[in-house]
């Protein structure tokens, strides 16, 4: 019988090497996984434990435990295998998860430690996994199927490992689009699934938090949809941060309603400067506007603006560097959100790289988005990996921080100004102290 069941969520080793020396501030920042507490949702009869890596330590030689579930991004699949082959001497049984087990069911199902994986989003094939893993008859692959529903992350007891400021919200499921370097559509089978809008207000209007951050991948996925969604949050007092893509600043109308019901930060993909890249990497949805303008527009509403951006595209060269920080600056960008082109093992611009001869490792834990794992085409690898960084330090420097704060208070306000500032302080600090990244 399963009665207990822990989630784990692993953190890299390098967070884990530093996790002493990390600010204490982050169990504000961090709220536990949304697809282990959907999971824990989805478990109603059973004691079920969500372990967070980047805050909690633990002994999973002595943890106690019937089934141990782990969500397994790529670069920490070399850490979900260490606890699983612990877990497993010890005759418990151990389930992957994740955007790693999605793409590479194989290479997960190869350690004899995994009893299992699921494929996709894990909560669709929960109930079928755990009656299967009580019978004494568990599948090795389980295939997990987007749902329409609302996932409210719950805010963790005063004696917990977290003091979340702010819920995590899901609403929708997968992504309309689907850019070539992507995982979310082969997460979610190239699908966008949403509930009601009746549904997802009445789960926004039972939370108390006042803050929300919603973690859909597009929130704007369906425009009608999410215009009937913003309205309903007129009058809600809720403020709110989203993903959405570029295309979102395209309606003067759209940017208005949103912000009338609270948002008050989206974070867009704009991943490269570079029109040419867009049209490769089928990411036409950044064609609908200018950057600079869709940007301002945003300001205009008291919106702060995020942006993503990848560096290693065949077309990139040591330049672009050097263009990216100039734009970031041009156009007030609030934060950036930078990574280095990673071709996932499982995707066909992996096949693509390895049958080129491109692929310079096969150690997963250098697939974080940080580091370079393949041959670019107009640099080399050394020269992609110090450009990224100089980015990095240079967009989080103290002095361009406070600059954009400055900038930032009069079309945003002083609250959103300070809290752009603040973040970018905390990643400097970390960079400063050698830490990593994504700390």
């Amino acid at each position: 019988m399963v009665r207990k069941i822990v989630l784990i969520d692993p953190a890299t080793r390098q967070v884990l090497a530093h996790r002493g020396q990390l600010d204490g501030l982050r169990r504000f920042r961090y709220c536990p996984h949304l697809g282990l507490q959907a999971l824990a949702g989805a478990s109603p009869s059973r004691e079920v434990r969500i372990i967070d890596e980047r805050l909690e330590r633990f002994d999973p030689a002595s943890l106690e435990a019937d089934l141990v579930g782990i969500t397994v991004r790529t670069g920490l699949a070399p850490r979900a295998h260490e606890l699983a082959r612990v877990f497993h001497q010890r005759g418990i049984s151990v389930v992957f998860g994740g955007p790693y087990t999605t793409l590479t069911p194989d290479l997960a199902l190869a350690d004899p430690a995994v009893r299992c994986v699921v494929r996709g989003p894990a909560v669709g094939a929960w109930n079928d996994l755990l009656a299967d893993i009580e019978a004494n008859r568990a599948q090795r692959v389980y295939e997990g199927k987007a749902q329409a529903g609302v996932t409210i992350s719950h805010v963790a007891a005063p004696t917990g490992p977290y003091r979340p400021s702010t819920a995590l919200v899901q609403i929708t499921q997968g992504c309309n689009f689907k850019c070539s370097f992507c995982v979310i559509p082969s997460l979610y089978e190239e699908r966008f699934v949403a509930p009601s809008v009746e549904q997802a207000l009445a789960a926004i209007a039972s939370t108390e938090a006042r803050l929300l951050a919603f973690v859909d991948d597009n929130l704007i996925g369906n425009l009608v949809f999410a215009r009937q969604l913003f309205a309903g949050l007129r009058g809600m007092g809720k403020r709110w941060f989203c993903q959405a893509t570029l295309n979102v600043a395209r309606d003067p109308a759209l940017v208005a309603l949103m912000s009338e019901a609270g948002c008050v930060g989206v974070n867009i993909g704009i991943e490269t400067i570079n029109s040419a890249i867009w049209e490769q990497q089928n990411k036409r949805q950044n064609f609908s506007c200018e950057l600079t303008a869709a940007i301002q527009r945003l300001h205009d509403h008291g919106i702060c603006v995020s942006g993503g951006f990848i560096f290693g595209f065949d077309q990139d060269d040591v330049t672009v560097f050097d263009r990216s920080l100039d734009f970031m600056a041009r156009s007030k960008l609030d934060f950036a959100a930078c990574h280095i082109l990673t071709p996932y093992p499982g995707l066909p611009f992996h096949e693509q790289l390895k049958r080129e001869g491109r692929i310079l490792t096969d150690d997963l834990s250098r697939y974080s988005t940080y580091e370079v794992v393949f041959q670019p085409l107009q640099m080399s690898p050394d020269q992609l990996q110090e450009g990224f960084n100089r980015v990095v330090r240079e967009f989080y420097s103290i002095r361009r921080v406070c600059r954009r704060f400055v900038s930032a208070v009069q079309p945003l306000g002083l609250s959103s100004a300070a809290f752009s500032a603040f973040g970018g302080y905390v990643v400097h600090s970390n960079l400063n102290r050698g830490l990593p990244i994504h700390a």
